[in-house]
């Protein structure tokens, strides 16, 4: 983001900033994602030692084949929950940051800019309240998109 003290440059980059926005929330919604599938691997996890009273009382049948099932559930539950925290939720997260960082560094520069680059092209009053709302959509610095 070198010269944009000029009004084309400032729109392009307010444009990126919005794609950048785009893009930091969509990661956002697919973490939203994977906290849900972690919370229901562990809800299993939790709940398979209960298959084995539930199973001798209502199906009967011997209780090492019904602890057994209920181990290997429960082993299930916890090596889905660690593949989606490591495989995916995590360099989601990083990505996430990295992204949002740079986001909130260029929207501040525009809004530096803004009122210096609106005056010095002449923009029109439309012109001004547009740019103007595009960067109220942005957080504040350190602000949260939670």
């Amino acid at each position: 983001m070198a010269a944009l003290d000029h009004g084309p440059a400032f729109l392009r980059a307010l444009d990126r900033a919005e794609e950048r926005l785009a893009a930091v929330r969509s990661v956002h919604a697919r973490l939203r994602h994977f906290r849900r599938l972690q919370a229901a691997a562990a809800v299993v996890a939790l709940l398979a030692p209960t298959v084995p009273l539930w199973g001798v009382t209502k199906v009967g049948g011997s209780h090492g084949t019904w602890i057994l099932v209920s181990l290997l559930t429960a082993v299930a539950a916890l090596a889905a929950l660690l593949t989606v925290r490591v495989a995916c939720a995590r360099p989601s997260r990083l990505r996430m940051t990295e992204e949002e960082r740079a986001m909130l560094e260029d929207v501040n520069r525009l809004r530096e800019l803004f009122a210096h680059v609106a005056e010095r092209e002449q923009w029109d009053g439309s012109l001004t309240r547009s740019v103007r709302q595009r960067l109220s959509r942005f957080p504040i610095e350190g602000g949260s998109f939670r």
